[in-house]
């Protein structure tokens, strides 16, 4: 019975003993499977911080950083610890959520702070604020030029030469126009989403340094005079002009007829409602691009009004009855007008045509350089295609067309009597 007695008693007190921690939990420094670096774990400011130290798990990188837990516990417990001096490389959401936390300012420090984790938390903030279309281009850049270039450069990395080498990458990387540079507005369009994360940043942490876009705003001005000129704009000739036609998909063919004879554009014909066809005339007041709808246009001149002959009544009646859609222009399933005619129908009908690759935007061109060839008034051809001057007529239409002029019997019969 007392043996009974002595062996509950030992029970009990094993049993009250306070329970071993285990020798991770006391020094401080663990290690984490498929990893050969040692992590160091603090609770600062109530939060549990796993970081790694970035030394290798030798003894030596362990006895080193067991004393400095250590020392780092004491200032926890003394009210003295820093999280940003103590975990430099942490990640700046960290540092400013435990400086607010301390009842201190985090300001990252420029040579220390990855341009890229800046670039992912500035397009979250910002992007959802834009355009459809804008966003989908500020996307594009950033994940296409910016990002991929800069990598993990720092805000330091940047100056005036690095942006100058980043320039000069600014060259086609695939199809036809491969290792040719970029048009002069597609390189300031990069730059200028570059430019806007860039100023973020620098107003939002209140750095004092210099501007590398200042620096090098010589060089791209010398740069972009270098760049190649717009080729002069091409026109079709009519009989290859019909030829194209007769090898288009029968679906298209009103699309592009009513195109070459009213100067719309593809995104202009996209979004052309059949609410906007009335007796006389049809409206141009919106258009598609991308998928998305705009409800205002490049400029207040595109918004225009085109009287109907009595060929471009008789090619819309065509296409309204092609679709229930409230749009006049569909794609053979019914869906917006987008890169499958671009990409697909347009090129294949021009192959079969037997006719040399020419952009959609061709025919916009065309119709002025026809229209001209018909003595239209230059002051008329100013509105009927939305430009708000005749600078744009004379020196981009203007230019004499070989051989057009043994084409204007044909192109009066074929756009009517009736188009004037």
């Amino acid at each position: 019975m007392v043996a009974e007695m002595i062996q509950f008693e030992q029970l009990q007190s094993e049993k009250e003993k306070p329970k071993e921690e285990p020798l991770e939990k006391k020094t401080g420094v663990i290690r984490k499977p498929n990893s050969t670096k040692l992590y160091v774990e603090l609770y600062p400011n109530g939060i549990r911080e796993q970081i790694s130290s970035r030394l290798e798990d030798t003894p030596e990188n362990e006895k080193l950083l067991i004393a400095w837990v250590a020392d780092q516990r004491e200032k926890i417990a003394n009210d003295t610890f820093v999280f940003a001096e103590a975990f430099p490389n942490a990640s700046e959401k960290k540092k400013a959520l435990h400086a607010q936390l301390e009842g201190t300012e985090h300001r990252a420090e420029v040579g220390s702070f990855v341009f890229n984790a800046y670039v992912d938390r500035w397009a979250e903030n910002n992007l959802d604020g834009f355009t459809p279309i804008k966003k989908a281009d500020y996307k594009g850049v950033i994940n296409y030029w910016i990002k991929p270039y800069f990598n993990h450069m720092t805000f330091g990395d940047i100056t005036g030469i690095t942006l100058k080498s980043f320039v000069k990458t600014f060259k086609h990387k695939s199809g036809k126009k491969r290792g040719h540079k970029l048009s002069t507005s597609r390189a300031k369009k990069i730059l200028t989403v570059l430019r806007a994360i860039w100023d973020d940043a620098v107003e939002e942490y209140q750095w004092d340094r210099s501007d590398p876009f200042t620096f090098i705003r010589k060089f791209l001005r010398e740069d972009f005079k270098k760049r190649p000129k717009k080729a002069d704009p091409e026109v079709f000739r009519f009989a290859e002009w019909m030829s194209l036609v007769d090898n288009m998909i029968p679906h298209y063919r009103p699309m592009i007829e009513t195109m070459i004879m009213t100067g719309m554009s593809m995104s202009e014909a996209a979004g052309l409602k059949k609410s906007s066809i009335k007796d006389d005339h049809f409206l141009i007041e919106n258009s598609i691009v991308r998928g998305y709808e705009k409800e205002e246009l490049k400029t207040s001149y595109r918004r225009r009004k085109v009287p109907l002959t009595k060929k471009l009544r008789e090619v819309l009646n065509v296409a309204i009855h092609q679709t229930s859609s409230e749009y006049v222009f569909r794609n053979a399933r019914g869906n917006a007008v987008n890169h499958s005619f671009r990409d697909s129908a347009w090129p294949l009908a021009l192959k079969k045509a037997g006719l040399e690759y020419k952009v959609p935007y061709t025919m916009r061109h065309t119709f002025a350089a026809w229209s001209l060839a018909l003595d239209m008034h230059p002051n008329r051809l100013v509105k009927l295609m939305g430009h708000n001057s005749k600078k744009m007529i004379y020196e981009v239409y203007g230019d004499y067309v070989e051989g057009l002029e043994t084409d204007t019997i044909q192109i009066r019969e074929y756009f009517g009597y009736d188009f004037k």
